[in-house]
Parts: C-alpha cells; sequence; structure tokens
C-alpha cells in the first residue's frame, strides 16, 4: 500500500493536534538521511465543500492506508467528513488497523456489553458502535492538546504517546519501537559529534566566507522582515477595508473582523475601521443570515419574524434568542407569508400553493387555486386568502380553520383590483388594492360591513401597502396617504412627507396607521403620519437599513425587521447608540442663547459632573449612580467656572476677579478672595496650589492658593480680547498643569491673534496665523482656523501637523486623556471624534435632543469634556442630558465582543486573507 496511516480528525478543532501527530509519526525510528523512513502519513489539509460524498483523493488515500487514526472528540464525532471516513474504513479495512487517540470528550468502554459506554462516551461517532469485539487501542492526548505541549524529546508524554500510535506502523512492539528510536537518534549524535570535529578544521575559512556573507544575510533579514511587515500591514488593511464593506448586511461579522484587524496592527485605518463599524447602524438590534434571499417577510407583535426564502423555503426566527426553525412550501419563490400576534401560526403561498404551518409540525396545504395574498387572525384562529384573478379564474376570498386547514367560507369578489388582505380582528377581514380602495367583511359569513370602492390614488408613479392586520391602507408616491378601513370615507386618514429625491421600491404601514416606513434609492425613513397636510412632522432616517427589499413593522412599536438579500435585521430606533454609556437623566440646566454658554467639569477620578447653566444654575451630579435631580447649589456669584480640588471637593471660581470657593453642602466656602477684572478662563493646578487666570483683556495670573501671593503676571491687551458679551468659547485656555495660557485678540472679525503665555519661561509668544479657537490636549495646543482647519501644536507654538477638517466647528474640542482621541463638536449636531496623532477623521457621534428655548438647535452652547480615568467622552447640551460616550479603542473592542456574542470563526479569516488565522480568534482575549 502507498502509505502507512490515514489521520482522520475534526478541521474545526483539532488541526495544531493532528499537525504535531504527523510529524511525531514521520519522525519515530527515522535516520536523518533518510537511510530508515518513518511512517508514511496522509493528513486531509482541507476542507471538504458540501458535496455528497468523499472526494477521489481521500477515498485513494483511504484504499491506499494500512491504519487508520482517529483523534477524537466531540466534534469529531459530529463531523459529516470524519463519519464518512469511519464508515468506508469499517466497510473496506478490518478494523484491527483501526487507531483511536483522544483530544477532547471522553471514551468509556463497557466490558459487559463488550462495546463502548454510550451513554458516557462523548467523543465517538455511532458508526463505531459494535466495531470492536474488545477495547481497542487508544491513547490521550487531552492534556497535550490543552497545553500544546507536543515535543518529541525523550522521556515526554506526547512522545511516549505518539510511540505507542506508531509500534503497529513499524510491526514492533512499543518497547521495541522506542528502543530502536532511541538508538539512532544516539547514533545520529555521535555521527554529528565526529561531524563537529572535523568542521572545526574548516572554521578559519567558514569564519572569513561568513564575514562576506554576514552582510548579505543581513540586508536578506531585513529585507525578510520587512516583508513580514508589510504582509502584516496588508492583512489588517485588507481585514479593516472588509469589515467597512460588509457593516451593512453583518455587522457582528464586520465589527470581529475590525477588531482582529485592530489588534493585528494599530493603525489608522484600523483605529477608524473600528469605532466606524461599532458605531455604525445605531438602531440595529441584531441580524440573522439565511441560507437564501428572502423573497417576503411579516413579524408578528411580540416579534417574532417570518421570512419566505428565494429557494421556497418558511424561516421562522425568534430576534431574543436568535434561534430559528425552518419548513418547505416548495421549490418556488415565496410571494407572501403572515403570522398570527404570537407567532404560533403562519400561512404562507408561492401563487400555486398555500400553506398553514405550527412551527414543530409539518405545513398543512391549503385547497386554492391561485392564491394571492393572504393573512393570519390576531389570536390565530384563522387563515384567509385571496385569489390572484385571470382570464379563467375569479376574484375570490376564503377563509380556512387556522388548526385543520378546512375551508370555512368563500365569496366570490365582483372586481378583479384587490391585491392585499389582513385581519384586524377575529371578527373582521379587510381586502385592500394599490389604488387605495378597500373593503371590510365579516368573518362569520364574509358579508360587507364597510366598502370605499372611489379611484383616490394617482394614476402612475409610487407604491402602495397595506398594514400587516390590514387596519390601514395606503400609497406613496411623493406624499404619502394613509386610510383608516374601518370607515369609508375616501379622505385619507392622514399624510406623509418623504424625501422626494429618491424612487421608493419598498413601503411599509404599522398597524396603528401613525408611522410608514419607505425606502429607495439606498435609504430607509421611517415618518409620522399627520392629520393634516401641512402639519409638522418628524421623518428619521434609520441608518445602515439602506437598500431594504421588505420591510415590517412589529405591532404597533418603533420597532421594525427588515430583509436585504439573505440578512434579517431587527431595528428599534429608541435603543441608545452602542457608544452611548447611559440613559437619559441627567438634565442639563437650560441656557438662553444671549448668555454663557453650558460649563462642566469633572471630578478627578471620573465619577461626578459639576455643571453651570447660563442662568447661573450650578448643578453636581454622580454619574454612575441612579438618574436623578442632582444637588443645586447655591452660587456665590452669578457668573462662575466649574473645578474640582485635588482632594475630589467640587469648586467655583468667580469670573470677576478669580475668586475660589469650595463646594460645601448646597453652598460653598470661600478659600480665595477675589481681585481684579472679568476673566475668560480659569483653572487650578492639579495639586491644588495655584490659581490661574486669563482675564477679558488677555494676559495670564498665577496665584498661590494658600497666601494669595502672584507668582506670575503675563502682560495684558490695552482692549478686551473681544467686544462680544459673553465672550465666545475658545476665546482661551489654560494647560492642564497650568505652565501655559493661550488667548486669541480680535477674533470678532473671523478670526484673530493668537498668543501663548509660559509661566515657568516666564515669556509669552505669538503665532502666526488667524486663529479662532484655541484649546490643550496634553502637552499640545490644538489651534482652530476660519478655514476649517485644525493645527496640533506643541505649547510652544512649533506646528505638529494641520488637520483639514472640512466642516464648521460649533465650539474648541476636547481631549480624552491617555489617548490620541478629541471630540470636535459640529454646528449640526455630532461629535466628530479625530485621531490627532495621525489626523484621521474616525467618525462622529449623534447628539441627542433637547427642550430648550433656543431658536436654533444649542450645539455652540454644549459642553464637552474628556474623561481620562474612565476613558469617556462627556457632553452636555442646555435643556438635555449629560451623555457620557466610550472613548478608547478598549472600550470599542469590549463593544463590538459584546454585540456580536460570538469569536470570529477560521473560516471567517480565511474567506477574506485567503490563509490560516492566528491559533487564538477568541475576541475577548
Amino acid at each position: 500500500m502507498d502509505r502507512d496511516v490515514f489521520i482522520s480528525y475534526s478541521h474545526k478543532s483539532d488541526v495544531e493536534l493532528a499537525a504535531a501527530l504527523e510529524e511525531g509519526l514521520r519522525g519515530v525510528a527515522r535516520t536523518a538521511w533518510g537511510f530508515r523512513p518513518g511512517a508514511r502519513v496522509f493528513r486531509d489539509t482541507t476542507s471538504l465543500a458540501a458535496s455528497s460524498d468523499l472526494g477521489g483523493a481521500i477515498k485513494d488515500a483511504l484504499a491506499g492506508s494500512r491504519y487508520f487514526i482517529y483523534l477524537a472528540s466531540p466534534a469529531a464525532a459530529e463531523s459529516r467528513w470524519v463519519r464518512e471516513e469511519i464508515r468506508y474504513w469499517r466497510e473496506h479495512h478490518s478494523m484491527d488497523t483501526f487507531l483511536i487517540a483522544l483530544s477532547d470528550g471522553r471514551i468509556e468502554w463497557d466490558t459487559a456489553r463488550e462495546d463502548f459506554d454510550w451513554q458516557r462516551t462523548t467523543a465517538l461517532p455511532s458508526e463505531l458502535s459494535g466495531a470492536f469485539p474488545e477495547e481497542p487501542l487508544w491513547v490521550d492526548l487531552r492534556e497535550n492538546r490543552q497545553a500544546s505541549a507536543y515535543s518529541m524529546a525523550p522521556g515526554s508524554t506526547f512522545r511516549d504517546r505518539v510511540v505507542t500510535l506508531a509500534a503497529p506502523l513499524h510491526d514492533m512492539s512499543k518497547d521495541e519501537l522506542d528502543s530502536t528510536d532511541l538508538h539512532l537518534q544516539r547514533r545520529a549524535a555521535r555521527i554529528r559529534r565526529s561531524l563537529v570535529t572535523g568542521l572545526c578544521v574548516f572554521l578559519v575559512a567558514a569564519i572569513v566566507a561568513s564575514l562576506i556573507a554576514w552582510q548579505q544575510a543581513n540586508e536578506a533579514i531585513t529585507q525578510r522582515n520587512l516583508a513580514q511587515e508589510r504582509a502584516t500591514i496588508a492583512t489588517a488593511r485588507l481585514l479593516a477595508a472588509t469589515a467597512i464593506k460588509d457593516s451593512p448586511d453583518d455587522a457582528a461579522r464586520a465589527q470581529l473582523l475590525a477588531s482582529e484587524a485592530y489588534r493585528l496592527r494599530r493603525e489608522p485605518q484600523t483605529v477608524a475601521a473600528l469605532f466606524q463599524t461599532v458605531n455604525d447602524n445605531p438602531d440595529l438590534v441584531r441580524q440573522h443570515t439565511l441560507a437564501a434571499p428572502v423573497s417576503s417577510l411579516a413579524a408578528s407583535a411580540g416579534g417574532i419574524t417570518l421570512a419566505g426564502t428565494a429557494d421556497g423555503r418558511l424561516i421562522r426566527w425568534d430576534p431574543v434568542t436568535d434561534t430559528s426553525a425552518t419548513a418547505r412550501l416548495g421549490d418556488l419563490p415565496v410571494t407572501k407569508v403572515a403570522i398570527s400576534d404570537n407567532g404560533a401560526v403562519a400561512a404562507a403561498t408561492d401563487g400555486r400553493h398555500a400553506v398553514i404551518w405550527h412551527p414543530g409540525t409539518a405545513p398543512i396545504p391549503l385547497q386554492f387555486e391561485q392564491p394571492g395574498g393572504l393573512a393570519v387572525s390576531p389570536k390565530g384562529t384563522t387563515v384567509a386568502v385571496l385569489t390572484v384573478p385571470t382570464p379563467s379564474v375569479q376574484a375570490s376570498l376564503s377563509t380556512f380553520d387556522a388548526s385543520t386547514g378546512t375551508r370555512r367560507r368563500s365569496v366570490g369578489l365582483s372586481d378583479q383590483y384587490w391585491d392585499g388582505v389582513g385581519i384586524p380582528n377575529e371578527q373582521t377581514v379587510a381586502v385592500t388594492s394599490g389604488s387605495g380602495r378597500w373593503q371590510r367583511l365579516r368573518t362569520a359569513d364574509l358579508t360587507v360591513t364597510v366598502r370605499q370602492e372611489e379611484q383616490t390614488a394617482p394614476d402612475s408613479r409610487g407604491i402602495s401597502a397595506t398594514s400587516d392586520d390590514g387596519s390601514f391602507t395606503g400609497f406613496l408616491a411623493g406624499w404619502a396617504m394613509v386610510f383608516d378601513t374601518a370607515h369609508d370615507r375616501k379622505d385619507p386618514n392622514g399624510y406623509s412627507a418623504v424625501d422626494s429625491s429618491y424612487t421608493p421600491n419598498v413601503l411599509a404601514i404599522r398597524r396603528d396607521g401613525k408611522r410608514i416606513a419607505s425606502g429607495g434609492g439606498g435609504q430607509l425613513w421611517v415618518s409620522e403620519v399627520s392629520k393634516g397636510l401641512n402639519d409638522n412632522r418628524s421623518e428619521t432616517e434609520l441608518l445602515g437599513a439602506g437598500g431594504a427589499e421588505h420591510v415590517a413593522f412589529i405591532g404597533s412599536s418603533d420597532r421594525l425587521v427588515t430583509a436585504k438579500g439573505s440578512t434579517l435585521s431587527l431595528w428599534d430606533p429608541a435603543q441608545r447608540p452602542r457608544l452611548r454609556l447611559n440613559a437619559d437623566g441627567l438634565k442639563v440646566p437650560d441656557t438662553p442663547e444671549s448668555s454663557n454658554p453650558t460649563q462642566m467639569a469633572v471630578s478627578p477620578d471620573g465619577r461626578r459632573v459639576l455643571l453651570v447653566g447660563g442662568f447661573g444654575d450650578v448643578v453636581l451630579y454622580d454619574l454612575h449612580g441612579r438618574p436623578s435631580a442632582g444637588r443645586a447649589i447655591t452660587s456665590p456669584e452669578k457668573d462662575v467656572f466649574p473645578a474640582w480640588l485635588p482632594d475630589g471637593t467640587p469648586a467655583l471660581i468667580g469670573k470677576v476677579g478669580c475668586g475660589l470657593y469650595a463646594v460645601r453642602g448646597t453652598g460653598t466656602q470661600s478659600l480665595l478672595k477675589g481681585q481684579g477684572v472679568a476673566n475668560v478662563a480659569a483653572r487650578l493646578t492639579p495639586d491644588g496650589r495655584n490659581l490661574i487666570c486669563v482675564s477679558e483683556y488677555g494676559g495670564m495670573t498665577v496665584r498661590r492658593v494658600n497666601d494669595a501671593m502672584y507668582v506670575y503676571d503675563a502682560p495684558s491687551l490695552d482692549k478686551p480680547l473681544t467686544e462680544y458679551s459673553p465672550a465666545p468659547v475658545g476665546l482661551a485656555a489654560i494647560s492642564e498643569d497650568g505652565r501655559y495660557a493661550a488667548w486669541i485678540a480680535g477674533q470678532d472679525h473671523g478670526g484673530g491673534q493668537l498668543t501663548v503665555a509660559d509661566s515657568k519661561e516666564r515669556r509669552t509668544m505669538t503665532v502666526p496665523g488667524v486663529s479662532e479657537t484655541v484649546d490643550f490636549a496634553g502637552d499640545r495646543m490644538l489651534v482652530s482656523h476660519p478655514d476649517s482647519s485644525l493645527d496640533v501644536r506643541e505649547p510652544s507654538g512649533t506646528l505638529i501637523r494641520t488637520i483639514h477638517i472640512g466642516f464648521a466647528m460649533a465650539r474648541p474640542s476636547s481631549w480624552i486623556p491617555g489617548t490620541p482621541f478629541i471630540g470636535q463638536i459640529r454646528d449640526d449636531g455630532t461629535v466628530v471624534v479625530i485621531d490627532i496623532d495621525s489626523g484621521t477623521i474616525l467618525g462622529t457621534l449623534q447628539l441627542p435632543g433637547h427642550a430648550g428655548t433656543w431658536a436654533t438647535a444649542p450645539w455652540e452652547a454644549t459642553a464637552i469634556a474628556g474623561v481620562g480615568s474612565t476613558g469617556e467622552l462627556l457632553t452636555a447640551t442646555p435643556a438635555g442630558s449629560v451623555v457620557r460616550w466610550a472613548a478608547t479603542a478598549r472600550s470599542w473592542l469590549d463593544l463590538a465582543c459584546r454585540f456580536a456574542g460570538r469569536d470570529l470563526q477560521p473560516e471567517e479569516w480565511r474567506e477574506v486573507t485567503g490563509f490560516n488565522p492566528p491559533g487564538n480568534l477568541s475576541c475577548r482575549r
């Protein structure tokens, strides 16, 4: 025979062990020069495709092998192809040549029954039942597999077990083979020592040659390392690009790919991919991929989803548990599905056949010609089916007993335009048409109770839809019109404006008629339906749901299910974005448009926040406690800056005179009396010893808190920095350590002159260019300009890089300490996250709404702060909420793993990269 042994194993769990076993078998009793070859081993390194039988190469290898080694594990016992290989061996070979190596699970022999104890054995397939008259030879490799201990050194446990398996292959006893192998190893060692002695003669010549080759080898190593580095970069970028591409269709897989890309290579492209995939699809709850494209869709009031597929199957998906059940209708695409409110009764048709399906049982066929629309009653007692009329088949409506499939009633319909049917309640059936007509009939006798058959829809352009229970029908053509089928009036029950820049291809109406979902042009919008044509109505784009081919609301809730290709997606517009860490509850004081913007200071441990509103309101919140009204603080002055003492005591700094107050209960205690004019920026040093202020005339003052002495006073200007009151945000800033202060003069006319004071060197310097705002980020200074660019500079003013933001900035940015990231509020109500080390814009966060008195959105008055101790970004919008955002790559990795709920599989890695993955793909490693 061609080979000594065939190794059969699970490609899912035992690739590393199988390779080590193959190497060990080949090496036992083999000489280094091949005069005595080791065992000839066949191990398939590929995964078989989903074909009907074993490939020819596998069969040839099985037929040409003397022995069979089965790597036993629960995964192997469940593998179709491993079981096929075992069946083939049992049919064509003696089971005396069948050897077992246990890698996982259990093997128990029942001596009394002379067979394996199948109640306790988990690592063997049923194909081995009754195969052995006595317990076969098997070795235990579980400890080696768990510890990846595959040493073949003399005395190692792995070598001992490999020799046990190899002995029959060499027609030797284990002891004889072990002795022979050790003898060959010792002889090889003696020969090597003799060769070393002889080679010493040539040492000098070798050294000379080595010196000549050293430079070339060094260059080769450098080139090899460079090639490996480039390969790693290329792989990481490929994973990142694939993650972004796949995010709309398989968000879980996309986040896992982005996580692996980031772990493989931390660079701007992989960081951006990780942020974007976690932040994408903020309303997405869960996705489920089917084996075939979805051709029809329905959802129960409880959220159970029923999908019909293009290959004739029915899929019942429970998004809560992410479990599904399947039944087959036929081979044609399923054209219509319906489901009861509790998801226990379903109905479907492919235009030729119609069935009732109780998941867990076989579908019940209905005797009905040319089935078209169908519906299931809310309680699942009745199924209604509508014909698709033809020249030879009249339009008709029939009802069936949902438990037996028995026809109850049938009635002909005089006209041919009916194309929709629903069951609002157990007593009523509604039929509708795309032209805006409808009828309601009694379920008991199918007599008409409501009729509206006047033409109301436009003659061309647009699409129509009926709510899942038939309560509402309507059409979309520029405007959406929705009608209540409970009445016979032809006036719409409500209107909804939709984006007219695209041609709609999908429309769904919620069963209460108050919302519609419409899609087209790569977008999906959820719109409010209101009574008047010109009423204000909300319209929200469901980000990430663009391109949906089927849409279904879940009852009367805002949640809905979409289908795109073979992917089902559950959406909940009410859920908070994944990067948002807290719900509403920490209310921000309102701020009038003509007053000071909201100010915020976070405690050193990142657990509390002190807010100052434009009306002078001061509120203290616990960020990690229960949402509450917070503690209102009585401010000693009208205008103050929030601050914190080093011991965690909240503090206030007066804007006029720069006095310092410690918050005690709901009041304050004076620590440093104010002196001088109004100020536009103030900060305590981290040790609490000095108070730094920038006055409205510029300049920098440093005062000791314990004795009120001035230790530094940079000169100010002879006129105020700005004519506006209050001063614009970002006019001045102070570095965290208190060494530097910066201010901008003349900003009122589209930007001004930036000056930086250094209290340590006791000097000031001007920064060239026209500046708009200034802030500090650790040991860097951030300067924005009227052309929407952002300079990253050293505090001394030296330019590091310029980032072209490309949008209007509402206020200065804020740095998250310990990271290279900043958050920048735009005037459209989003926060842009930027990597200032590379200049990469990672993506945006959408600020929540507000209930303030602003005529326009209050984003210029929204406060933003980075929290290094918790790795968060905080935003506080007037009359809105304090929001905590996850702002580190570590937190994004955690959110990605939590959303995916699984690990990336090796086959998914291979599908993207084309080669084997690293040994550990655990998402939470």
